[in-house]
């Protein structure tokens, strides 16, 4: 397009136009095949003439259904920007045109125009949030049908209910025909009024079409599942009480919403699930593992609420009934809880671990490996850490016993490797590894650095500065307090030094005779402590020596002074790299604070949603 064409069409100069022909008209196109009608209704910096497109459409007509390379006509622009007149000019404008042979006006035609995203202009509108132009081409077009779902799995009522146009979907639901509830990865309408909407919205889309709620997504997850992860009470309860077959619905991997419930600790949504349909908790997972299995599946969670959860188990006799029910391993409840003894060394609370429930839970039961609960959680410990684990204690305390069924521990070994999922146990295990390299070569260094601290430390304390007193043997410089300082923290960096190593070694030589816990589990916080003690053994060190090198060169003070002043701007080093560790461990948490919200909110449009791997 030439230069003064494309500045009169943003002006929207009707004369430069005037006596062309419609051929001469059509032909003015930028690169991207946009009229000149797209160029000035895109215009943002003046405004847009309905005068001018009027007069145009009147010289040229053919430019209403003119594309550009995006197959985006004029009405998918105006749409898009929210000129509400440009739109209904356009549409006006098209109703004057001739009928196609079948019948359909070309206002209808324009109205159903896809671009190359399968966007219609209501997409467009929808979009970006212009609910009055939404309005006008409903009024055209109430018959949802010509409005499908676009490249991305979009229907317009889906993006206005997941950006949280409320005004828009009400004027949607309010005055459209054979509407379309499609969204992405299999959901609909209601999946994203169940997560972003209100209790008015939901009830108001199962009016208008109740088979929403048993429609499921990629993951087999009806509204009801979604309801209970993001933890929407009011909701829940709603599509329970409009249809209560969707509590025995089931996902890709057999759960019902019930199991997700008790997975994240959410006993309202329990309370409100077994409340209508109290026989649901019966239904097992594609592992066999029922609901009260799941409560002790958050490995994260240090307790499962008390009190509420304890009405469960009190008022729903089928619910108490499941306290020892086996899953496809023959593990019940209290096996799973006992599972977590290694990780919660020192505290994790459970219902099932109460004294209360001594006659009701098989404290005894075996697994199809041989094992009862407390022989799990005494598999990988040894005596002594079991006696200071606050699960194996309690366990003991209700009455749980070690059962003799498998007494070799390598064949008990054995038999949990078959059991395992190798892809979750590979995971877990390069983790570990990775841990446990990490820290080793960390203990490695700190070692290096602290024997070489200790060794100059050792030979700094019989080389003193100043020399001794041939006579007596005593130091020259005794009474110089600079010779004290560096004595005292010369002693103190040796000290120090010296602790690191013990502190390193130690534990391996405990750990390889006493057969305890692994070392990896506890080297992590070791190396800190560690490094740290490195850190101010090197800090005394480099005392040590200024010190001394002060007492040397007393007697020239200016040249000890700034000798000093050299050897403690190892300090200022520190003090600065500690400045700059803080300021990235603040950068680290708001990366982390934005990683944990897109954990949160983002995954509800992927398609494979990682929640399943929790189990």
């Amino acid at each position: 397009m030439e230069l003064e064409y494309y500045k009169e069409a943003i002006e929207g100069n009707i004369d430069a136009f005037k006596g062309k022909g419609d051929e001469e008209i059509v032909s003015i196109l930028t690169p991207n095949k946009n009229t000149i009608l797209h160029v000035h209704i895109t215009n943002y910096t003046h405004n847009v003439s309905d005068a001018f497109v009027e007069k145009i459409l009147d010289m040229c007509p053919a430019l209403l259904l003119k594309t550009n390379v995006k197959d985006e006509t004029i009405l998918h622009i105006a749409a898009r920007y929210g000129h509400l007149k440009i739109v209904r000019q356009l549409i006006d404008f098209a109703k004057g045109l001739t009928r196609d042979i079948d019948g359909v006006g070309v206002e209808k035609r324009l109205i159903r125009a896809l671009n190359d995203k399968k966007d219609t202009a209501l997409h467009e509108a929808a979009r970006y949030g212009h609910t009055k132009v939404v309005e006008a081409l409903i009024k055209e077009e109430s018959d949802h049908s010509h409005f499908g779902i676009n490249v991305c799995g979009e229907t317009p009522l889906y993006i206005a209910i997941e950006r949280r146009y409320w005004n828009m979907v009400d004027a949607i639901l309010d005055n459209s025909d054979s509407l379309q509830y499609n969204g992405p990865n299999g959901r609909t309408a209601l999946h994203a009024a169940t997560i972003f909407g209100d209790k008015e919205k939901v009830s108001k889309l199962l009016t208008r079409n109740l088979f929403l709620a048993k429609q499921a997504d990629e993951n087999g997850w009806v509204p009801l599942h979604l309801a209970v992860i993001v933890g929407r009470s009011e909701i829940i309860e709603l599509l329970v009480s409009k249809d209560r077959s969707t509590t025995y619905m089931r996902d890709n991997k057999g759960r019902t919403a019930l199991h997700l419930a008790a997975l994240d600790s959410k006993v309202s949504a329990m309370e409100i699930i077994l409340k209508y349909c109290p026989d649901c908790c019966e239904l097992v997972d594609e592992k066999g593992c029922n609901a009260l299995h799941y409560t002790t599946m958050d490995e994260e969670a240090s307790y499962f609420y008390p009190t509420a959860f304890k009405e469960i188990l009190k008022n729903e006799p089928l619910m108490r009934n499941l306290c020892n029910e086996k899953d496809d391993d023959g593990n019940t409840p209290l096996h799973y809880i006992a599972r977590l003894a290694p990780k919660w060394k020192t505290y994790h609370y459970h219902v099932l671990l109460e004294p209360q429930f001594q006659g009701v839970v098989d404290m005894m039961a075996c697994n199809k490996y041989g094992q009862n609960p407390l022989d799990v959680a005494r598999a990988d410990m040894t005596l002594y850490s079991s006696s200071k684990n606050k699960i194996f204690t309690k366990l003991e305390h209700i009455g749980a016993m070690l059962g003799g069924r498998v007494l070799d521990k390598h064949l008990r070994e054995k038999e949990q490797e078959k059991r395992h999922d190798p892809a979750v146990d590979k995971k877990k295990g390069n983790k570990t590894n990775g841990e446990h390299g990490v820290s080793g070569i960390a203990a490695s260094y700190l070692s290096v650095v602290a024997i070489l601290i200790a060794t100059v430390t050792f030979t700094a304390g019989f080389t003193l500065p100043g020399g001794l007193n041939q006579d007596k043997g005593s130091p020259l410089l005794k009474y110089n307090a600079a010779f004290i300082a560096f004595v005292i923290t010369d002693s103190l960096s040796f000290i120090l030094s010296t602790s690191v190593v013990l502190l390193i070694f130690v534990p391996i030589l405990v750990n390889k005779v006493a057969r305890d816990e692994p070392f990896e589990e506890v080297s992590q916080q070791l190396v800190i402590t560690c490094f740290m003690l490195t850190i101010v053994a090197m800090g005394f060190m480099i005392i040590a020596f200024g010190t001394g090198l002060y007492a040397v060169l007393g007697v020239s003070k200016g040249f000890g002074v700034v000798t000093l002043l050299i050897v403690l701007s190892f300090f200022f080093i520190i003090i600065i790299f500690i400045t700059m560790v803080i300021e990235r461990m603040k950068e680290s948490e708001v990366v982390y604070d934005d990683i944990l919200f897109n954990h949160n909110y983002s995954p509800f449009r992927v398609r494979d949603i990682q929640l399943s791997d929790i189990v």
